[in-house]
């Protein structure tokens, strides 16, 4: 199944003007319930977080796909199982251990999950 981009949304800073606050730059934007379970979004180094919330009744899985890393040659992917209604801020996440190639794009964040009423919303910061 291909893989859907999931566009990040940059964190407002600790000092938001009132034209972010009117625009409504401090509420995060998720997806839709009948996305694909397949996603992936730009790995901005260490600045990169995934919001996930279960809008389902049943339990359901999200996992971050690891990739090897140098030194160490790790790969471990992160699976958290979110309750009904339950809410799971992910991240940040480094380059090193979690930056995927998909075609010949390189530095993305792979994020799966077993039902799309696993709604994500995924930030990062300049």
């Amino acid at each position: 199944m291909a893989r859907t981009n999931i566009p990040a949304q940059v964190r407002v800073g600790p000092y938001p003007t009132q034209q972010q606050i009117d625009d409504g730059d401090l509420i995060p934007s998720l997806t839709s319930i009948s996305d694909p379970t397949d996603r992936y979004t730009d790995l901005v180094d260490s600045k990169t977080s995934v919001l996930a919330v279960n809008s389902d009744t049943a339990p359901h899985d999200v996992t971050i796909t690891s990739a090897p890393d140098t030194p160490f040659n790790r790969a471990v992917d992160l699976v958290v199982t979110l309750a009904a209604g339950e809410i799971a801020l992910l991240g940040p996440f480094k380059r090193a251990g979690w930056a995927n190639t998909l075609g010949p794009t390189s530095n993305l964040l792979f994020i799966d999950v077993t039902d799309p009423k696993v709604q994500l919303a995924v930030f990062t910061e300049l």
